[in-house]
């Protein structure tokens, strides 16, 4: 890779300094994309657990329907 500035050129003597010249940009877009899908996945797990609670406070807590107890005094009649 020839390297310089204004038509005068150098050739790289150190292969790993034009590898990092010419692989600057591709590390920063990977690190975008990483933290761009990390936000992604939190939002869509964040969604997720709000719906969950929010049907979980919907349902019944207690259990099916109820059954009313009878008063001693209708079981036994002495109400008179």
């Amino acid at each position: 890779m020839v390297v310089g500035d204004k038509g005068s050129f150098v050739r790289c003597s150190e292969e790993a300094r034009c590898a990092r010249f010419a692989s600057g940009g591709f590390g920063a877009a990977r690190i975008i994309v990483t933290i761009l899908l990390t936000d992604f996945n939190l939002r869509k797990i964040a969604a997720f657990m709000s719906d969950k609670i929010k049907a979980d406070a919907k349902k019944p807590t207690y259990g099916g329907p109820g059954v009313a107890l009878v008063r001693r005094r209708d079981r036994e009649w002495r109400n008179a």
